[in-house]
């Protein structure tokens, strides 16, 4: 048998005889496979003979004795081979002893630490073998183990709260969750943690007023006991909140609220038949979320000026006690907010028609449309100025037709929360924009369908039966009267809303005096025949608007079904951003559609759907659709960066102001004096 460097030294011996050289060079190459051969049989018939067994046997036993940790490694041509010893079992675990099952427990746990490299990752990789368990012998682990979710103390009080259950309700879920080992503790517990959390709140049954309607249909008021629930001290339901948020670690801190302030949110909200009053504490991650709202007067009656300050009588200076109070060694500061209309009567303005209709400034209905540079100074409304006109009102007789000399202060104000820290209702002038202008683009769109319709009915390419029968003209009439009754709905609104503003401020000026209206401005003051006739004509035009409505919708039921190419397409397009209108509120939007409408992705996708839609029926009118959407799709992206400049949370920039101002002038006169006061932004 011969090694290879063996052959080297045989073949280089006698360098000089070639010949020998070339001979052995062929000849020995077959020699040596057959030595290899030989040696590979001996080797595999050695690891098959129980001698090979034993010697492995005895060489592995010895290494690892000598090892302490009782783990070897073999060092290899890359990673070592790492060995242990695990014993096989003569008796399952089910029926070996205590200590056998620790000591295999122990085992296991040592070689689970191996191959993870560390006592912490052998801790993910027991987590991953136990996901890997089957649902069913997970159960059964639980079950063998006596384990339970550990609930938290308050869990089930928790639980109430967030269900909005009884405690008889959550006794029963106590008990079937006790079935499935998921225990949520004592009620009794519960119920001790709810007393220390409780607030002090008290029901009371108050006079309210409500619409009723006469023998002769007219509207009346009467008077009548109503349930009010409020919170007795405003100020501690704050502070318990505030130790609460604080103990979870909620309280965090924004870059626009300085770090020795607490921002608090007062407002209210009328829906669903009842007034609600809340308050929600800003220095949180979410503000406005639901969870972050807490409700602290609350009534089953309308929101008219009488009815808030009854509700109001009960939580009597809580939000004064409240703005500026200490909590530690934080400021606690009150902003107001809500719709315009709440916020005018808070501050006891006559309301939104008058003269003077801001709350912030003195512009008037004549100046408002004007660039700051054109128009006449004003001022700034302020609490002691309001107070001012108020006392001069009362002074000279409390006339209602004289409130535009006392700058339509015709109430005392409920808080004495400066104007500076009531936040505008950007939301509500972003829905009435929007609207607004869409509708404008609908009626355009229309306008475009109603032509198309015309010239393919004209050139035979509308398969619709009711234009191949030549009752085109009957499709024009529709039309055009749809577009006439729809502005006819919206005037009789509109009037009837001027009528029902005039007839609450006449409701509620304490003066018997009847001297007549003379006609010469909207706030002058009626007499009760008046007020009669004010109230039948808005009647008549509240029925005019409903025999409209109808009248609009038989007539949208009888137009062909290919009619409205545009039009469908726009609601085509709204469908394909989870955009709805709405079936009620004349089709209007919501808050969060104006938010998805305004990004400038959506404003082209909007617009783009009036010229793919003309595309599709009539190219030859794609020069027109062109123009509705040169005119339109400025205006709504124009609006659009608006309404994302004053829709954050910080403070303006005067050069976004001066955008706004500009804005306002140029597209809608009646907001651009919103955005001009500094103390709004």
């Amino acid at each position: 048998m011969y090694r290879d460097h063996d052959y080297c030294k045989f073949s280089n011996s006698n360098p000089g005889d070639n010949h020998a050289t070339q001979q052995s060079s062929v000849t020995e190459p077959p020699c040596i496979d057959e030595a290899a051969d030989t040696l590979l049989q001996q080797m595999a018939e050695f690891r098959s003979s129980k001698k090979f067994e034993v010697l492995t046997t005895t060489l592995v036993k010895e290494k690892l004795d000598m090892a302490d940790d009782k783990v070897i490694q073999l060092k290899t041509r890359g990673q070592p081979l790492v060995m242990t010893r695990i014993v096989n079992p003569r008796k399952s675990s089910r029926e070996c002893s205590r200590y056998t099952l620790v000591s295999r427990s122990q085992s296991v746990t040592n070689v689970r630490q191996q191959m993870s490299g560390d006592s912490v990752s052998a801790v993910v990789q027991a987590k991953d073998e136990m996901k890997r368990i089957q649902r069913t012998e997970n159960q059964s682990i639980v079950d063998l183990l006596g384990l339970a979710p550990n609930t938290p103390p308050g869990a089930g009080l928790a639980l109430k709260t967030d269900l909005g259950i009884t405690w008889s309700t959550l006794r029963k879920l106590r008990r079937w969750l006790r079935q499935w080992k998921c225990p949520i503790g004592a009620e009794s517990k519960d119920r001790q943690l709810a007393n220390t959390l409780k607030l002090d709140v008290k029901t009371l049954m108050l006079p309210f007023t409500f619409p009723v309607r006469g023998i002769d249909g007219s509207r009346l008021s009467e008077v009548r006991l109503a349930p009010c629930i409020a919170v007795t001290n405003l100020v501690d339901a704050v502070l318990n909140r505030l130790d609460a948020l604080e103990s979870s670690s909620k309280l965090v801190t924004h870059t626009i609220i300085p770090q020795d302030e607490i921002w608090i949110k007062v407002g209210g909200d009328h829906g669903g038949g009842s007034m609600k009053s809340v308050f929600q504490i800003l220095n949180v991650t979410k503000p406005n979320s639901v969870e972050n709202t807490v409700v602290w007067n609350l009534f089953l009656a309308g929101d008219s000026y009488e009815n808030l300050r009854t509700a109001m009588s009960v939580n009597a200076g809580n939000v004064d006690a409240l703005d500026k109070y200490r909590w530690k060694d934080k400021l606690l500061l009150v902003w107001l907010s809500g719709d315009y209309e709440y916020l005018l009567k808070i501050y006891g303005l006559s309301g939104a028609s008058g003269k003077y209709f801001c709350l912030w400034c003195l512009v008037t209905k004549e100046t408002a449309h004007m660039r700051p540079a054109e128009r006449p100074s004003i001022g700034n409304r302020t609490l002691s100025r309001m107070l001012t006109d108020y006392a001069r009102y009362v002074e000279k007789g409390s006339k209602l037709k004289d409130a535009k000399e006392y700058h339509n202060c015709i109430r005392k104000p409920y808080f004495n929360i400066p104007l500076s820290r009531v936040a505008l209702p950007v939301l509500h002038i972003s829905l009435g924009i929007f609207h607004r202008w869409f509708k404008l683009l609908q009626h355009a769109c229309q306008m475009l369908d109603m032509e198309m319709a015309m010239y393919l009915a004209k050139q035979g390419d509308i398969d619709e039966p009711v234009l191949r029968s030549g009752r085109f003209d009957e499709y024009i009439t529709i039309i055009n009267q749809i577009v006439m009754e729809d502005a006819q709905v919206a005037k009789c609104n509109a009037e009837a809303d001027r009528l029902r503003d005039r007839i609450n401020n006449a409701m509620l000026d304490d003066d018997d005096d009847d001297e007549d209206d003379d006609g010469d401005d909207d706030l002058a003051y009626p007499s009760l025949q008046q007020i009669k006739q004010m109230e039948q004509e808005k009647k008549q035009l509240q029925k005019q608007a409903a025999e409209k409505m109808t009248v609009i919708n038989e007539l949208k039921a009888r137009l062909p079904q290919q009619a409205g190419y545009t039009v469908k397409g726009l609601e085509s397009a709204l469908a394909t951003i989870n955009v709805h209108l709405q079936d009620y509120h004349s089709q209007a939007f919501v808050g969060n559609h104006v938010n998805t409408c305004c990004k400038p992705r959506n404003v082209t996708l909007l617009c783009d759907s009036v010229i793919a839609n003309t595309e599709k029926v009539c190219p030859d009118f794609l020069p027109k659709a062109r123009t509705i959407v040169v005119k339109h799709q400025p205006l709504f992206t124009h609006f659009a960066s608006c309404h994302n400049i004053y829709s954050v949370s910080r403070e303006l920039t005067d050069d976004e102001v001066d955008k706004l101002v500009e804005f306002g002038c140029s597209v809608n006169p009646t907001t651009s004096y919103l955005y001009e006061s500094r103390e709004i932004r």
